[in-house]
């Protein structure tokens, strides 16, 4: 809950928190302090903590209150099968089969203007972040 809204609804002594807390791009949220809030729904009562922050939108409820409120949280899912397309799969396999392979036993004819002469270029080095990557995809195969 933000600062100005714990203090325009509840406003009572804050003590510190001990808790870290992050966005979802990695930056450190500043806590003013957490503070144990009665909660009551139809069913049973419990004391949970209220973490209260400098600046914030909308509050959020945490896994400890989700989980002491009994909220049910289902996620639906819907697992589709195109049939269209797995039989597209299946009459094209060689297509789009993972291994790398070659193409053999064809006669391939490069076409280009009659003056010009070929050039060989040399694969160009990875980035250096990348290498890893290129070296486990090499193993594997």
């Amino acid at each position: 809950m933000s600062k100005r809204k714990f203090v325009e609804k509840v406003n009572i002594p804050l003590k510190p928190s001990s808790k870290v807390l992050k966005t979802y791009t990695g930056e450190n949220v500043q806590i003013c302090g957490e503070a144990e809030i009665v909660v009551t729904d139809d069913i049973k009562t419990a004391t949970l903590p209220l973490v209260v922050v400098e600046r914030g939108g909308s509050p959020l409820l945490g896994r400890d209150w989700i989980q002491h409120l009994h909220v049910n949280l289902r996620i639906n899912t819907i697992d589709s099968h195109d049939k269209k397309l797995q039989k597209l799969l299946e009459d094209h396999d060689s297509v789009f089969k993972s291994a790398a392979d070659c193409l053999r036993d064809v006669k391939v004819i490069l076409h280009g203007k009659p003056d010009t002469t070929p050039k060989f270029y040399r694969a160009r080095q990875p980035p250096v972040s990348q290498s890893q990557k290129f070296v486990i995809s090499i193993l594997r195969t």
